[in-house]
């Protein structure tokens, strides 16, 4: 609620609970269709999600430069990682945070890797990453939790002064990958539509202090603009707003 109140100061108190509910809801259906991931396949996954746009799938698999695909927890980001080699045929290199209890960890990565996806530990991510960009490959990174003030830029979002993730921006800017920032809704019977939207930067050139908010404000736009378009689908229970300036 607090973050609501928030990012929608004009909306009123029935309106935030039933987005709250909602977003409960969404988290309960992304915890049992992740469970459920195994027994999605090539033969099936049209029943159950599909790519909506707005990238061509030749701009998507076009493998001639690195590609960065930007994502939020939103809706099912986990299906949406999973379906991609089923659609796409091409696997992407997830980068993650290693959860706490090691067990769980190993579980929830055997099903994110069972389409052929790699995961990037956050722990030693640079070296990993750096390789996989060499390679012309798709890396992808969740850019909408809080980052440590210490470690971070500060840009805009809803009106607030946040600390953000830099470096998805500060290695774009220095190896020049397409930017494409993709997220799933849910449609008619839960089915998952997945759109993809390229964020154009080449107005932005040269690796420095500037340049590196710059950009990182732009994939925060794009973040604000679809949360704003379906605020339901967000992960409101984590505390994004931690870390503000005046």
């Amino acid at each position: 609620m607090s973050n609501l109140d928030i990012c929608f100061p004009e909306k009123d108190e029935k309106w935030k609970k039933d987005i709250i509910r909602n977003s409960y809801i969404s988290l309960c259906l992304t915890l049992f269709e992740f469970f459920c991931l195994p027994k999605i396949n090539e033969r099936n996954i049209s029943k159950y999600a599909s790519h909506c746009g707005f990238l061509s799938n030749e701009e998507i698999t076009d493998n001639s430069n690195s590609r960065f695909f930007l994502s939020a927890h939103f809706s099912n980001w986990e299906f949406l990682a999973y379906l991609f080699p089923l659609i796409f045929g091409s696997t992407l290199n997830i980068i993650v945070k290693t959860q706490s209890n090691i067990i769980l960890d190993k579980k929830i990565n055997e099903f994110r890797e069972a389409t052929g996806n790699k995961i990037i530990p956050m722990e030693v991510s640079l070296r990993e990453v750096y390789k996989k960009i060499s390679s012309n490959e798709i890396i992808c990174f969740l850019i909408d939790q809080a980052a440590h003030s210490e470690y971070s830029v500060y840009t805009g979002f809803f009106g607030k002064n946040v600390a953000t993730f830099s470096g998805p921006a500060k290695l774009a800017l220095k190896y020049r990958p397409k930017l494409v920032f993709s997220y799933a809704v849910r449609g008619e019977k839960f089915k998952l539509n997945f759109y993809t939207e390229k964020i154009k930067y080449d107005d932005i050139q040269g690796l420095n202090d500037n340049n590196i908010i710059k950009l990182t404000q732009r994939i925060q736009d794009k973040l604000e603009e679809i949360v704003r378009k379906y605020p339901e689908h967000w992960l409101w229970f984590h505390k994004r707003f931690k870390y503000v300036k005046n």
